[in-house]
């Protein structure tokens, strides 16, 4: 993973939490997640970054 500039990192960031509404959990503990709770904070972690799309054949 590449790091980001600050203030691109900050705009990634806002667009991923508004798109899989990750505020309402933001600041819980990962054990009280729900599982769907989890794979949406696994999602963002996995896209935070804008990877290079890949293609698996």
């Amino acid at each position: 993973m590449s790091p980001l500039p600050a203030p691109r990192f900050e705009t990634s960031l806002k667009k991923v939490r508004d798109l899989l509404g990750l505020d309402e959990f933001l600041d819980t503990p990962v054990r009280q997640l729900s599982l769907g709770q989890r794979m949406r904070g696994d999602l963002a972690a996995a896209v935070l970054y804008e990877p290079p799309p890949r293609c698996w054949e």
